[in-house]
């Protein structure tokens, strides 16, 4: 954990939803010591902002109040639109010049003004050959960007550290879709699998070979589908089925994409959704894909009362471990 000292609060904002869990750490084992969700009026959040804070905060103090949440350190697990996940290739240059050029080249990875956003970049491998083998004339790297929009940030953060509305501190705030494969590689028994992080707004996908990240995408879900599940906390056969085949639809792109320069199959999807409806297609969708699909749960590694939904939630623990 980030602080396994104390409490933390691993938050998800969606457009029609908040969620939080309350996690420490005991002997070893991650207790679950509170968790809620509150459905927000519509308007709340507009575009992955908060455009009513005032509305926001009162529904998320009553969440950690009336769930009896005692920490105030939160850590936010963003996947919303304003987050833009890439996978881009640089040259190789010494450590103290990385950054610069990582800088100057992500624009050609990213459809957003670099000065729109707030841009971090993880070294994920180290390229000397090309994909038959032969020595590079020059040494690659590859980097996973993670890019997030500058105002949608500030309206996220501005909202909850507002001393007027209450002594919140947002530690961190981290990509859910790979706070989420940093677990599902500790347990994959998968040579190469994908990862995606499924919501009302926007899906992120991972492609994940030998441990190291080969692939990244983020994809926006059609205006008409997402205004639709937005609309109802609970979604109905008819959106459900639209959903499952948006699912697939990017599956098969993000690996025929994949397939142009790597030779190894994709054998198992992981599936974090925010819809838990979605968990009752898993059988479809592997059948339909021809692989393996694993529903995303913290289950294994957690201290809760029995009846916790813990697939609900895993996304949130995954954030403030």
């Amino acid at each position: 954990m980030k602080d396994k000292t104390k409490n933390l609060i691993g938050l998800q904002i969606f457009s029609n939803e908040i969620r939080a869990v309350q996690v420490s750490n005991v002997s070893g084992k991650i207790k679950v010591s509170a968790y809620g969700s509150a459905r927000l009026p519509e308007g709340t959040i507009s575009g992955g902002m908060i455009s009513k804070p005032e509305v926001f905060m009162m529904y998320f103090r009553e969440l950690l109040s009336k769930f009896k949440f005692s920490s105030r350190k939160i850590i936010l697990s963003l996947c919303n639109q304003g987050l833009v996940i890439r996978l881009a290739n640089f040259p190789k240059v010494t450590e103290d010049k990385q950054r610069n050029v990582v800088m100057l080249q992500a624009q050609n990875f990213i459809p957003i003004p670099l000065n729109e956003l707030e841009l971090a970049y993880y070294i994920t491998d180290e390229h000397i050959r090309d994909s038959e083998g032969n020595p590079l004339e020059e040494s690659t790297i590859s980097a996973l960007l993670v890019a997030a929009k500058r105002d949608m940030l500030g309206s996220i953060v501005d909202t909850i550290q507002d001393t007027k509305q209450g002594s919140f501190v947002v530690e961190d705030i981290v990509p859910t879709v790979t706070t989420v494969a940093s677990v599902v590689q500790l347990i994959a028994p998968y040579h190469t699998y994908m990862v995606m992080n499924a919501n009302n707004d926007v899906i992120n996908i991972l492609i994940v070979s030998d441990g190291k990240i080969a692939m990244a995408r983020s994809v926006q879900i059609d205006a008409t589908l997402s205004d639709a599940l937005n609309r109802s906390e609970r979604i109905d056969q008819d959106r459900l089925a639209e959903l499952v085949e948006l699912i697939k639809t990017e599956y098969f792109s993000s690996v025929n994409y994949y397939r142009i320069s790597n030779t190894a199959e994709v054998e198992a999807l992981y599936l974090s959704a925010q819809a838990t409806e979605l968990y009752s297609a898993r059988s479809d969708i592997g059948a339909d894909l021809s692989i393996d699909v694993e529903i995303f749960t913290m289950a294994p590694y957690i201290k809760a009362d029995d009846d916790f939904p813990v697939e609900k939630y895993s996304a949130c623990i995954c954030a403030a471990i």
